[in-house]
């Protein structure tokens, strides 16, 4: 779960910020751009997500202080300094930084956006939308305390970034922006030209996308047929598909799947969606399990939510319904509401909380009305008892961070695809550096090509790339494999069993997996 490790260095930015912007204390400001360039190294998104962080705290600071290019310039000083030791590196390390954007395929961003291909296990891209919510929140009430337009612009704008991070997100952006235009019209006198500054802000990053259309057609075919968008009025909410049909799959005419998406309107479409809703509100998957069956996405122990959440969100509702009434309270409310939507719209999956990570911002942010709603009561039972859940917060974190770094390694191992680490490097560390033998790589193992680049350069073995093959292990002809040569395929592969057994080949390592049989092996002709 790497993509949680910015998650740190965001929260203390947005604390040490909101301290400078209470104390004006310069060296507070540096801490908190500091941390967002500390953690540009901690995940592949955060290369985005943290000069957009930086952005908004230019916002954040506009028209504060008597000289703002001083304020500006602390800030930047703050973001640029742990950055400096990359560009020596990345001077001497060309090869890494293209093994990444092929990885990542930074080449085809308007692709991944479209198509919502991603990496196997837990999308991050699903984390960033949750980031690029937060961000538009804040500056949402930085405009609304400061009422500057450009604040309302960068605002909405990180909405539509937003749509580029996953394929919910084109649903759930538009969504937001019009609940920021609600708020709007209740907060502001003449709130038309805001609105259209707001929509301005959202629509000028999507601008990309339409010529992008024109040049790649067959990827609104590829995305209708990855998400079965043709099959939704007959998908059941188990999620499965209309058989016998693939009108709105890969090479699908545009016309037959906008006529597919009209039929999701029927009454059996609506009503199916209307029944997967409540899924995502089942409290427990919010508050006990979280998630699949499988063991990717949730670790089955902990719910989506700890534990003491499910008191303090709906003592959170309560409040902003029927206490603390307001524009904004009313955003928070729609925001938690209005998370499952893309979820119930794309492959009809209950409890796939992987596509409803909207949920989290308005959630959190309900539960701290409803621990400050019980914190603030005169009765001291209620204070008592307010004191007590947030006292469980920690102790219930803790207990799933025990598990989570104990059992559940090994729990999950089998659904995160094998050890091909260990495979790769044991090949690595048998081939010799100065006559180095072929390398087989068995194209059934998913992503073994962008894996083997990643290992070799982690290693500073890019020799071993000239002379490596991927093959069909069914099409294997062993006498075409030059002596000494090393192949990975999958454990129980049957071809490479009966080459083994002929004597062809001979098995020189099984890579032992932490919970289950071994997956890969190591083999040698």
């Amino acid at each position: 779960m790497d993509y949680i490790y910015p998650v740190p260095f965001v929260m203390a930015w947005l604390l040490c910020l909101l301290i400078f912007l209470e104390r004006r204390q310069m060296w507070m400001l540096f801490i908190a751009t500091s941390f967002l360039g500390i953690g540009f190294y901690t995940y592949i998104a955060s290369v985005v997500m943290m000069p957009l962080y930086l952005l908004l705290t230019a916002a954040a600071l506009s028209g504060i202080g008597p000289r703002p290019a001083r304020i500006y310039a602390v800030a930047a000083a703050g973001f640029i300094w742990p950055l400096l030791i990359l560009i020596p590196w990345a001077a001497h390390h060309a090869d890494a930084l293209m093994a990444t954007a092929g990885r990542y395929q930074l080449a085809n961003l308007p692709a991944l956006a479209v198509t919502g291909a991603g990496s196997a296990g837990f999308d991050a891209g699903g984390v960033a939308s949750v980031a690029g919510i937060l961000r538009e929140l804040l500056g949402l009430l930085i405009f609304l305390e400061r009422r500057r337009p450009g604040i309302l612009f960068a605002a909405t704008s990180i909405l539509g970034i937003g749509c580029y991070s996953y394929i919910a997100s084109l649903v759930m952006m538009p969504v937001y922006l019009g609940l920021t235009w609600c708020v709007l019209s209740g907060t502001i006198p003449q709130p038309r030209r805001l609105q259209v500054i707001g929509a301005a802000g959202f629509i000028w990053p999507l601008v990309i996308i339409a010529p992008w259309l024109l040049y790649h057609s067959d990827a609104l075919a590829a995305t209708s047929g990855r998400y079965q968008l043709s099959n939704l009025p007959s998908l059941a909410v188990t999620g499965a598909a209309r058989t016998g049909s693939n009108a709105g799959g890969a090479g699908a005419p545009v016309s037959n799947i906008l006529s597919d998406l009209r039929q999701a309107t029927h009454f059996s479409g609506v009503t199916g969606r209307v029944s997967l809703y409540w899924y995502f509100f089942d409290p427990s998957y919010l508050f006990l399990s979280g998630g699949y069956a499988n063991v990717i996405n949730s670790t089955r122990r902990v719910g989506v939510f700890l534990l003491p959440l499910a008191f303090l969100i709906p003592i959170g509702l309560h409040q902003f319904v029927n206490v603390r009434r307001s524009r904004l309270s009313l955003l928070l409310v729609l925001g938690f509401l209005s998370a499952p939507l893309a979820a119930c719209l794309v492959v009809p999956e209950p409890y796939a909380v992987d596509r409803e990570l909207e949920i989290l911002p308005f959630a959190v942010l309900l539960a701290t009305a409803g621990a400050d709603s019980l914190l603030s009561e005169p009765l001291r039972g209620l204070r008592i008892a307010g004191a007590g859940l947030l006292t469980l917060v920690p102790l219930h974190f803790a207990f799933f961070c025990f598990d989570y770094f104990g059992d559940y390694r090994a729990r999950s191992a089998f659904w995160f695809e094998g050890n091909r680490r260990g495979a790769l490097e044991d090949v690595i560390a048998r081939e010799p550096r100065d006559n180095a033998a072929a390398v087989y790589l068995s194209k059934d193992i998913p992503y073994i090509d962008a894996y083997w680049r990643f290992y070799v350069i982690k290693h500073g073995r890019q020799d071993l790339l000239q002379g490596t093959v991927y093959f069909e292990p069914a099409n294997l002809n062993p006498d075409t494999v030059p002596g000494g040569s090393l192949l990975v395929t999958n454990a129980t592969d049957r071809s490479i069993e009966t080459l083994v057994n002929a004597g062809k080949l001979r098995t020189l390592a099984m890579i032992p997996e932490p919970g289950a049989p071994p997956m890969f092996a190591v083999f040698g002709r």
